[in-house]
């Protein structure tokens, strides 16, 4: 019970800064969201990037890259890291290739020389890119 509420207590500020402040309806663009593109990802405003104070590593090796075992999204059956290409943040699917007790080596298509890959913050950026891609998911159901 006590790591429900402390999880809440850590999504509810980023589900807040998606939201703009709670100003704007769920997957809509606001003050923290400034743009969304279903194939580049989103985009934050400078003040929230700022304010988040992400971290990133550069990819070195075209298609592979070390990280922070926090840097990595595990879900039932995909993996996923955030990158940062043109000011925009996107989850992309990558394969674990090994892991020690802190870091995974993982391989992806869109893991080419010099791409940022988030290493701090990565929790916000799965609370804000669930709730953009929700209303899209939703919407589709609505015929």
């Amino acid at each position: 019970m006590k790591n429900t509420i402390l999880l809440l207590v850590f999504l509810l500020p980023a589900i807040s800064f998606a939201h703009g402040g709670g100003e704007v309806e769920a997957g809509k663009v606001g003050k923290g969201v400034i743009a969304f593109e279903d194939h580049e990802g989103f985009k934050l405003s400078p003040e929230s990037i700022k304010r988040m104070q992400f971290g990133y590593k550069k990819t070195e090796i075209s298609g592979s890259i070390t990280i922070p075992k926090e840097a990595l999204v595990l879900a039932l059956d995909e993996n996923h890291v955030y990158t940062h290409i043109n000011d925009y943040f996107k989850a992309i699917d990558v394969k674990i290739l090994s892991k020690t007790k802190d870091s995974y080596s993982v391989s992806a298509v869109g893991l080419k020389v010099g791409v940022e890959v988030v290493i701090k913050g990565v929790s916000f950026l799965r609370v804000i890119d669930m709730d953009m891609n929700a209303s899209e998911e939703e919407g589709e159901h609505h015929d």
